[in-house]
């Protein structure tokens, strides 16, 4: 466990755990982690990946997930679950701090990049979208009022 998860081996871990079908070593790792009977279903029984998401989003394993998606280096999958889930700071732990290998180091700088401007884009959107909102509800409520109302709606909005 720590060979794989602190020397960020993904090539041999994925040969290691998918072809050599280690089951001890799933074991320990559930057993460790408290997960047995799910655990046994998700890989003795339905071995299904979409499974594993669905589990570790849906039951709350946060950082579970944040490890399962770090070895299995899923790119896309790592970015919407940084993006999602608003992880900024622990996004920017996993890439800047985590990335020790060397090869793994670019990937994990560029996802690190594209998930805080992904945030970035998000947060001007939605602030831009309630300034709107706010506006024209401001043009509404400056349209319903008096005179003066109507006049400051005609100065300050256009």
């Amino acid at each position: 466990l720590i060979y794989h998860w602190l020397l960020s081996a993904r090539w041999l871990g994925l040969i290691y755990h998918w072809l050599l079908g280690a089951l001890w070593l799933g074991l320990i790792y559930h057993w460790l982690l408290g997960a047995f009977w799910l655990g046994l279903i998700y890989h003795w029984l339905l071995g299904a990946f979409w499974l594993g998401l669905i589990y570790h989003w849906l039951l709350g394993a946060f950082w579970l997930g944040l490890i399962y998606h770090w070895l299995l280096g899923a790119l896309w999958l790592g970015l919407l679950n940084h993006w999602l889930l608003g992880a900024l700071w622990l996004g920017l732990l996993n890439h800047r701090l985590l990335g020790a290998a060397a090869w793994l180091g670019p990937i994990c700088y560029w996802r690190g990049e594209a998930a805080r401007l992904g945030l970035i884009r998000y947060w001007l959107g939605v602030t831009i979208r309630l300034g709107l909102i706010r506006c024209r509800f401001g043009i509404f409520l400056c349209l319903r009022g008096t005179t003066s109302d109507n006049h400051f709606a005609r100065i300050h909005f256009p």
